[in-house]
């Protein structure tokens, strides 16, 4: 028999008892149980008082009730005042009439039970972004965009003093505003927290630091012994892994969130940084076959091109030479003057 069927069992029995159907052995095994705990003694006194209050039909009545459950309490608790028998009359008792009051208060308990265990206990989702860019608003408002590979772990209902993710591999957050509820995102190695803003984090497991580049609002990045780096808009800040360092400074990188936007800004760049933008955006495998051309200064704006698009602006700017061997994309070339 599991404790809830022990449980139901007793409120049965207290009702057998206000109904004098005990025997001397049920009284007995009544009393042990409400002696017991301090919860099942406060569970027979609401009962016995609700009962006793449904029945009241004027206010003399109550005020017998009063003397009444003094006798009872008495019995079932060993109060010294008391000098009745236990198995005296306690009252004009309708069983059914308990037993129907009885469910109705395990119901309504056994409701705010649960809702207070999904509180505390929110159940947990997993968000996983595979071989695609994958986007969720959380139940707070909060909107998330994982990168290729990526995994967001996240309550389907945030607790009442914080909200609390965890992420590997790298994300966009656009963080809803609520200064009594932090929003904090735990990774392997640090912990973000912020209010409400919005920022870039990239913590994938094999790159030796952890970046995080603000685009607005203000983010505390939280390392070994709690230390705190604090960054606002525009602002870039490293973990370092093999020494546990935090560091920040302006961020150099205007298209930190291509893979998510699919816009790219070049300006006066060179040939080597921009193939491994591309690579970084469209998770592509371009190889530069001819050191020569490495230096080779672009500057243009691609809008939600394609990747075979910007390959052939490229190759006309350049006079490139572009082909696909054995997976990659090689470019060779003679060199920018």
């Amino acid at each position: 028999m599991n404790s809830e069927n022990k449980h139901i069992d007793f409120l049965d029995l207290i009702g057998k008892y206000l109904a004098k159907e005990t025997t001397g052995e049920e009284i007995k095994m009544l009393e042990e149980w409400v002696k017991k705990d301090p919860e099942n003694k406060k569970t027979f006194r609401d009962l016995k008082q609700a009962w006793m209050l449904s029945n009241a039909e004027h206010v003399d009545q109550q005020i017998n009730i009063n003397e009444e459950w003094e006798q009872l309490s008495s019995a079932l608790f060993g109060e010294e005042d008391y000098t009745g028998d236990l198995t005296s009359d306690t009252a004009n008792f309708n069983y059914n009439k308990f037993l129907k009051m009885a469910a109705i208060i395990v119901i309504v308990l056994t409701a705010g039970y649960f809702l207070f265990y999904l509180v505390s206990h929110p159940s947990t989702e997993q968000l996983v972004a595979g071989n695609s860019v994958v986007s969720t608003t959380l139940s707070d408002g909060t909107e998330v965009t994982l990168n290729h590979n990526s995994i967001l772990k996240y309550p389907k209902i945030f607790a009442s003093h914080i909200r609390t993710v965890q992420l590997q591999g790298d994300a966009y957050f656009n963080v809803s505003h609520d200064l009594s509820k932090p929003f904090v995102i735990e990774t392997k190695n640090i912990q973000i927290e912020v209010l409400g803003t919005s920022f870039y984090l990239n913590a994938k497991v094999e790159q030796p630091t952890v970046d995080v580049i603000v685009q607005t609002g203000k983010v505390a990045i939280i390392g070994h012994n709690n230390e705190k780096l604090f960054l606002t808009a525009g602002e870039k800040g490293t973990f370092n892994k093999s020494n546990g360092q935090l560091s920040k400074g302006e961020n150099p990188d205007q298209n930190f969130i291509s893979w998510k936007t699919r816009q790219l800004v070049f300006d006066n760049e060179s040939l080597v940084n921009v193939v491994d933008k591309l690579n970084q955006t469209y998770h592509s495998n371009i190889t530069i076959d001819n050191p020569d051309i490495y230096n080779c200064l672009l500057t243009a704006t691609f809008e939600e091109q394609s990747i075979e698009i910007i390959l052939e602006v490229l190759q006309e700017t350049f006079d490139l030479i572009i082909e696909q061997k054995d997976g990659k994309i090689l470019i060779t070339g003679n060199g920018c003057e």
